[in-house]
């Protein structure tokens, strides 16, 4: 969980395909890597204008994410 206190996350890999919701706050930039290396950016956010997204749906087991 990000918080005001631990602001940035590492990169890591899920052993199981997890969810990923927006609750309160600040926008979050979200950082995938495909297993070929291929980047994805996703902004959680309400603001859904500016392109942010309330939840990551699925996140797929296996790919580096932060």
């Amino acid at each position: 969980m990000l918080t005001d206190d631990r602001p940035i996350d590492h990169f890591h890999i899920n052993k199981s395909d997890i969810m990923h919701y927006f609750h309160a706050g600040s926008p979050v930039l979200y950082l995938v890597f495909d297993p070929n290396g291929t980047l994805q950016k996703f902004k959680l956010g309400m603001d859904l204008a500016k392109g942010e997204t309330p939840q990551i749906l699925p996140v797929v087991t296996g790919k580096l994410r932060s």
